[in-house]
């Protein structure tokens, strides 16, 4: 065997170490992702829970959400904690749209996930206190979630696929 040989058997031997560590990290990265966006439906749902809760706990804001969904309070006709109340519940909604809405431009939730989460439109985010809550909140956004949410509101359900996937 010559030193030819050697160098040859070397380069093979290296270039099946460097195949073998590649399929290794894709496999890490498979990995880390699942776990990621099983951490953000983690969060997400412990979001959802924390907000139900709070409804849960609170007869107040309970029957002010009720007001608004079932009797359609309209903002003049509430009191000034019912107002608070439906605001807050608005500040949280929208925090919550606002997470998962980066996580899927960030393409950690599928358009089919994202789709999923905030098809049925609460409504909350389509009554009078919404445009009063949401021009104190609009700065806070980025401009690419505020088009987003702005047309999303003003449109009805049946267009949100078209506008997830846009």
């Amino acid at each position: 065997m010559n030193w030819e040989m050697i160098g040859s058997i070397g380069e093979i031997t290296a270039g099946i170490g460097v195949i073998l560590s590649l399929i290794y990290v894709g496999k890490q990265l498979k990995q880390s992702n699942t776990m990621a966006r099983s951490s953000f439906r983690q969060e997400l749902s412990s979001q959802a829970n924390h907000w139900a809760m709070s409804i849960a706990s609170s007869p107040s804001l309970a029957e002010a959400l009720a007001k608004v969904h079932f009797e359609d309070l309209e903002r003049n006709d509430a009191t000034g904690p019912e107002r608070m109340h439906i605001a807050y519940a608005i500040v949280g909604l929208v925090g919550q749209m606002f997470f998962a809405f980066k996580h899927w431009k960030e393409g950690i939730l599928t358009d089919e996930q994202f789709a999923e989460l905030y098809s049925p439109r609460n409504a909350l985010l389509s009554k009078p206190y919404l445009s009063t809550v949401w021009s104190q909140l609009r700065p806070g956004y980025s401009e690419e979630f505020n088009e987003w949410f702005e047309q999303w509101i003003d449109l009805g359900d049946s267009e949100f696929n078209h506008i997830s996937s846009n």
